[in-house]
């Protein structure tokens, strides 16, 4: 199932359609939500939020920034193969949408001999290990509609990008880079940490590989 999928077009501050945004999905009732509020950090920009990303059963954002050079080997690890069948939605090279395209296409490939955690972490490793990068920096959330995903993996310098989770009751997650009312409730997830976040279960925690 395709998900529903809104992108603004103006600032965040100045677009008057949130509340429209938030209306409709209180009154959809989702079982999995992604909101996303868009800075431009590399790669193409001037056009409206790209943000989220959406593929069949998945949908997925970015808060982070990878190299150019690391772009194309996104696009290698994809494969034009994949890409004919699964063109992209925008004609600049977008780093988060080449990361999106990739993760889905890895996490549907290996699924069914490995967990989907193992999947990602698989993933990762692999763009690392070929990566002639050295300030890349990865932050996301990703959802099949049942998981949320949250994803903090950075090699650059300092403590950027943040991420925290939360509990917002039985049987409900909220992931987010920077906590609006920072309180005891928020939990940070550590730098090269993989967590999911499930209705049914208590975050699991997944240690990604890091490149030395």
């Amino acid at each position: 199932m395709w998900p529903i999928v809104r992108r603004g077009g103006p600032r965040a501050f100045d677009d008057h359609d949130d509340q429209l945004a938030a209306l409709e999905a209180a009154n959809c009732q989702p079982r999995s939500l992604i909101a996303h509020l868009h800075s431009a950090s590399s790669g193409a920009s001037g056009f409206p939020n790209p943000h989220p990303f959406a593929e069949v059963g998945w949908l997925f954002c970015h808060n982070g920034t990878i190299t150019n050079d690391d772009v194309k080997l996104l696009a290698s690890l994809i494969g034009q193969t994949y890409l004919l069948k699964h063109p992209l939605d925008y004609a600049a090279d977008l780093d988060s949408e080449y990361l999106s395209t990739y993760l889905v296409k890895e996490v549907a490939y290996r699924a069914p001999q490995t967990s989907s955690e193992a999947a990602i972490r698989t993933a990762l490793w692999i763009f690392d290990a070929n990566s002639t990068g050295t300030s890349n920096s990865i932050n996301f959330l990703l959802t099949d509609g049942e998981r949320l995903w949250a994803c903090r993996h950075t090699y650059a310098g300092g403590q950027e990008p943040f991420l925290y989770y939360r509990s917002l009751g039985p049987g409900s997650w909220h992931a987010s880079k920077t906590p609006p009312n920072p309180t005891r409730a928020w939990m940070a997830v550590g730098n090269h940490r993989l967590v999911t976040l499930s209705p049914t279960h208590s975050p699991v925690f997944t240690p990604l590989l890091v490149k030395q």
